[in-house]
């Protein structure tokens, strides 16, 4: 059995001590006391790694979880969720002693256990317990008498003390409240947001007694600059974090009502909004996408813990069905403005900016872009996704969908000003092979395109003719092409003429729709008139580009 470091050795019932950092206690039982912590922290995503490497500042902290490769990752100074600086990371594991482990052996000697796990939903959305219940059995393994644990996962309330707690007892054979203690303290990271970052954010905490509490609170403000707030009971506590997010659910889903009803109207819902806030007590929020891992997630478990209790909550319920439905509005909005300006959507290539679920994080749980992709790939096969903060194999993996990791350097910014049809500019290599490419460098005129380009075979030679498969590939009658080099459309020819888009040409290389699903601050570098077909459309979600460029708006 571990020494209990933070616990006055009495031979008697064990009652926690709330005197602070003392090294004893005069109460007549063995109780844990605020001074010798040691921490372990249970689960190293996005909530427990900061977690944890905050808590190494004071205390010895050691991170465990299952996943082998994620440890292996941490401890070489790298964290692949981009959540903790990795000069933080690297500074404590090499100056404060932090260790990573998979391993129950190295976990015993703590005396507070830190739980920081995934609560998700599943295929219903019901709440899935799982994480939470596998990692309460590790904590029933290795918990010894006068430790407390403390859960930070959202739940519903109760979970902790009805289905973690018991399963603690079975597995470590102590006594809730006499032999261990428990605390709850829900989390309030913000994937991606360097602004609030957790020792930035305040903290509500609270304890199974009222002593327990107490050595709970002065805990997390012993590393928080902003302080905590101390609820009343777990209870109280875990229903806090509930509603924090589900109230922001409803408030998304009210304003993506408005959107669909201005949209309708051809109002600009943004335009509405912007006029609206400057009234003093107006809540001035956007429509979106709402995925992740909380806000879309979260009102599941209140939902179905009311009807527990014979409480139907109809506007969480209805905003969920709302949110949940809007990637879908997203891509029929789109085919809309296709079809309005003639672009023929069958087969159409369309690209779709960013698969995570929100800007600047690779974090792709519950992202609602799967449902933008799914209603179009109904149509088309032709979908590009790009995103430069999401991992390949980890999209490939959880949704079975490849994402392109870069776009052709026509699409940086300045790198092929005014390219396109009709822009001013002379159109890129890729006017007749399809691909910009060194191999095929279309010049002014007919007689100086190479053998290697696959238009150039179809013809030329004969006075530097070239046939009307110049500018697609194809030949069509549908291209303005004619049969001699002098008779080439000014598009083949590097000048801005304007090519239609029935023009095998015209989408060459190019995309009939573009689609900014999230507001990566990379977006704003692309150069969009060099992406886009004549006569394709760009739809932003985010109201994140400039008003002149797109066609439409959430």
């Amino acid at each position: 059995m571990k020494t209990n470091t933070h616990s006055c050795q009495q031979p008697s019932q064990q009652q926690p001590c709330a005197s602070g950092h003392q090294p004893s206690c005069s109460h007549p039982g063995q109780q844990p006391c605020a001074s010798g912590h040691q921490l372990c922290v249970i689960g190293l995503g996005y909530v427990g790694l900061p977690l944890a490497r905050l808590f190494s500042t004071k205390y010895k902290t050691i991170g465990f979880d299952r996943n082998h490769n994620r440890v292996a990752e941490i401890m070489s100074g790298h964290d692949s969720t981009m959540e903790l600086d990795e000069r933080l990371l690297k500074e404590a594991i090499e100056k404060n002693g932090f260790l990573c482990t998979s391993e129950l052996e190295k976990i015993k000697e703590c005396n507070i256990y830190i739980v920081a796990v995934p609560t998700p939903v599943d295929e219903n959305n019901r709440p899935d317990l799982t994480p939470l219940i596998g990692a309460s059995r590790t904590v029933g393994k290795v918990i010894s008498p006068g430790d407390i644990v403390i859960y930070e996962s959202t739940v519903y309330p109760g979970v902790t003390e009805e289905e973690c707690i018991p399963i603690i007892e079975a597995e470590s054979g102590l006594t809730y409240n006499k032999d261990f203690y428990a605390g709850y303290s829900p989390e309030r990271i913000n994937p991606g947001d360097k602004e609030h970052t957790v020792e930035k954010i305040k903290k509500v905490t609270s304890g199974s007694t009222p002593q327990v509490a107490e050595i709970v609170d002065n805990l997390y403000n012993s590393v928080l600059i902003n302080g905590t707030h101390k609820a009343p009971s777990i209870r109280v506590a875990e229903a806090s974090k509930i509603i924090e997010n589900s109230q922001r659910d409803v408030n998304i889903a009210f304003m993506n009502e408005l959107a669909k009803i201005f949209n309708a109207m051809g109002i600009d819902t943004r335009d509405v909004l912007e006029a609206a806030s400057s009234k003093w007590n107006f809540i001035k929020m956007s429509p979106g996408l709402v995925g992740g891992h909380c806000i879309s997630v979260d009102p599941y478990y209140l939902i179905q813990k009311a009807q527990v209790y014979g409480v139907l909550p109809r506007i969480m319920t209805s905003a969920r069905r709302l949110n949940d439905g809007m990637g879908a509005y997203v891509a029929e909005q789109t085919i809309k403005c296709m079809n309005k300006k003639g672009v023929l959507v069958k087969d159409s290539r369309i690209l779709i900016l960013g698969i995570t679920f929100k800007e600047n994080c690779p974090d792709t749980r519950n992202t609602k872009v799967l449902d933008i992709y799914h209603t179009l790939s109904e149509y088309t096969r032709n979908i590009t996704i790009y995103d430069p903060w999401a991992n390949p194999d980890s999209v490939a993996r959880e949704y079975g969908l490849t994402i392109t990791p870069a776009l052709p350097e026509l699409s940086v910014a300045g790198a092929a000003a005014g390219a396109g049809a009709g822009s001013g500019g002379e159109l890129p290599a890729a006017c007749a092979c399809g691909e910009v490419s060194a191999a095929c460098p279309v010049a002014g005129t007919a007689s100086e395109v190479p053998a290697a380009c696959p238009a150039a075979g179809a013809g030329v030679g004969s006075g530097g003719e070239l046939p009307v498969a110049c500018a697609g590939g194809e030949v069509s009658a549908a291209c303005p092409a004619a049969d001699t080099a002098s008779e080439v459309p000014a598009a083949a020819a590097g000048v801005a003429a304007e090519v239609p888009a029935s023009c095998p040409a015209a989408a060459a290389g190019k995309y009939d729709a573009i689609i900014l699903a999230v507001a990566h601050n990379q977006f704003k570098d692309l150069n969009y008139k060099a992406l886009l077909a004549p006569n394709g459309i760009i739809y932003d979600v985010k109201g994140f580009l400039p008003r002149e460029i797109v066609d439409a708006r959430l």
